[in-house]
C-alpha cells in the first residue's frame, strides 16, 4: 500500500462518513482565499450534525471580514480538528451569505446572545451557508495501541506504518 493511499467513499456512503465525523466537531476553521490573501478564523457550527445533507450553517455578523470575503467570491473551505477523538476533516465547497429569518430562528440558540446581545432582533446577525462537495478526512488516530503497532511495523519492515484511516468522501451530486 502506498504511503498516501486513501479510501474513497462516494454518494451516500461518503455522506454517512462525514455525518459520523461531524458529530466530533462543534467548531470549524473557515478558510477563505481572496486573490493571494488567505484568512482562517474559528466559527461555530449550528444545527443538527446528524441531519447533515451536504450543507452546514453558521451564524455570524454581516459586518465581518468573512462575510466580505464570501460576498466577493472568495474560495472557501472548512477545517475541523478533534485531537481527543483523533479525527480531522477538511471540507471543500462553496459558502454564501443567506438572509433567511425563518432559518435563522430555526438555528438560533441562546448561546448566540454572546455575540448578538439583541438576539434575533440584532440587525447585524446573518447566516452563512456552506455547501460541501467533498471532504478529506483522517480518523481513528487516537489509539495508542494503533500507534504502537504502526511504530513496530515501521521498525521491523522499514516501511511507514499507518496509525488510522485516511480518505476522501465525495458527496452525492458533487
Amino acid at each position: 500500500m502506498a504511503v498516501d493511499e486513501k479510501e474513497t467513499l462516494t454518494g451516500n456512503e461518503g455522506l454517512e462518513k462525514l455525518r459520523e465525523l461531524l458529530k466530533n466537531f462543534p467548531i470549524a476553521f473557515m478558510v477563505t482565499l481572496t486573490g493571494d490573501h488567505i484568512q482562517a478564523r474559528p466559527i461555530g457550527v449550528v444545527g443538527d450534525h446528524a441531519a447533515f445533507d451536504g450543507t452546514l450553517w453558521f451564524i455570524t455578523d454581516k459586518r465581518s471580514r468573512k462575510v466580505q470575503a464570501i460576498e466577493s467570491g472568495a474560495a472557501t473551505s472548512l477545517l475541523f480538528q478533534n485531537d481527543k477523538e483523533g479525527a480531522y476533516l477538511q471540507l471543500l465547497g462553496r459558502a454564501s451569505v443567506i438572509e433567511d429569518r425563518e432559518k435563522l430562528k430555526e438555528l438560533y440558540t441562546t448561546l448566540q446572545r454572546t455575540w448578538f446581545p439583541k438576539g434575533l432582533d440584532d440587525p447585524d446577525i446573518t447566516l452563512v451557508r456552506f455547501d460541501a462537495s467533498e471532504g478529506n478526512y483522517w480518523d481513528s488516530h487516537d489509539s495508542l495501541m494503533r500507534l504502537a503497532v504502526a511504530f513496530a511495523k515501521s521498525v521491523v519492515t522499514g516501511t511507514p506504518g499507518k496509525s488510522g484511516n485516511a480518505g476522501v468522501a465525495k458527496l452525492p451530486d458533487a
